[in-house]
């Protein structure tokens, strides 16, 4: 009868054991999903933040590209104006050229005319007195 009641003591300690056991297994096991899912949900919630900041990279991208693109367009508008403006300036400045270099002509042969009619009359003169 006393090994009776100490096998049956064993068994309900062992017993005992097992839920223990079975209990902190089970425990365990409910951590473990819970911090499984707990990472999941992190794991997308850093998904998301991933996105929306690459969209928000992505159009300020474009919106960058899209003012570049413009200040190209005006910078290629103004050098293009400056351009037409140079051979407008250049072509002037061959008009003046060619209006200074007739201007001088006329001037040096009016001078020489001038110059040649005067002596004419200062030699008709001279004979003139001579003669007399």
């Amino acid at each position: 009868k006393n090994i009776t009641n100490e096998l049956k003591k064993k068994r309900a300690q062992e017993g005992s054991w097992r839920r223990k056991i079975n209990e902190t297994r089970s425990n365990f096991m409910r951590q473990l999903r819970k911090t499984q899912m707990d990472a999941a949900k992190e794991l997308n919630n850093m998904k998301v933040k991933m996105s929306q900041e690459m969209q928000y990279l992505e159009q300020k991208a474009k919106e960058d590209i899209g003012r570049l693109t413009q200040e190209r367009d005006e910078v290629k508008k103004d050098l293009s104006d400056m351009t037409v403006a140079k051979n407008e300036l250049s072509t002037e400045l061959i008009s003046f050229r060619e209006e200074m270099t007739e201007l001088l002509a006329e001037t040096k042969q009016n001078a020489t005319n001038e110059f040649e009619a005067f002596r004419d009359k200062t030699n008709a003169e001279t004979t003139k007195q001579l003669s007399e």
